[in-house]
């Protein structure tokens, strides 16, 4: 309650000292345009255009980081599809009895990180859907190490493995 009550208190006072260095500036140039002629106006035309200049600026970078950032995600996104999808069919290296309970292991955890980016706007709902699913992470991960130690070829440790590991990159 204090920190809601000292937050307010700093809001009044900028607000305050906003609206009175708004009434001032607005009075001392009403009182400097009356005393400088009309000619010694060019360089705050000047200024003027250099200011609104640099703001163009800043907004376009803003924009471009933004953009930047959401190509980013969307590449991050293809490449943990496409290393779901790599692992799910490299399931077909293990033994028969592993396969069936790892594919509905790797479906139900593409199923938890589908929930997981759904609850993204739910503060609360989100970390307790990113706790389930790291707990999800780690059962795939022991049981796809099982699965390989049941396995007695080389092929699919050398190949599921990476392909389980790649998600996590």
């Amino acid at each position: 309650m204090i920190n809601f009550l000292i937050a307010l208190g700093v809001y009044v006072f900028l607000f305050i000292l906003l609206f009175v260095s708004i009434k001032v500036g607005y009075r001392y140039g009403i009182w400097r345009k009356v005393q400088v002629e009309q000619n010694q106006f060019g360089i705050v035309k000047v200024a003027e255009g250099t200011i609104f200049a640099i703001f163009g600026l800043l907004v376009a970078f803003s924009f471009s980081g933004a953009y930047q950032r959401f190509e980013d995600r969307k590449i991050k996104i293809i490449e943990e599809i496409n290393a779901i999808e790599v692992a799910y069919l490299r399931t077909d290296l293990l033994e028969v009895t592993s396969q069936a309970s790892m594919k509905a292991l790797l479906r139900e955890y593409v199923d938890a990180r589908i929930e997981t980016y759904e609850r993204l706007a739910e503060f609360h709902g989100f970390w307790k859907e990113l706790a389930l699913f790291r707990e999800l992470e780690n059962k795939v991960w022991v049981q796809a190490v099982a699965a390989v130690k049941k396995t007695n070829t080389n092929s699919a440790s050398l190949l599921f493995i990476p392909a389980i590991n790649a998600r996590y990159c």
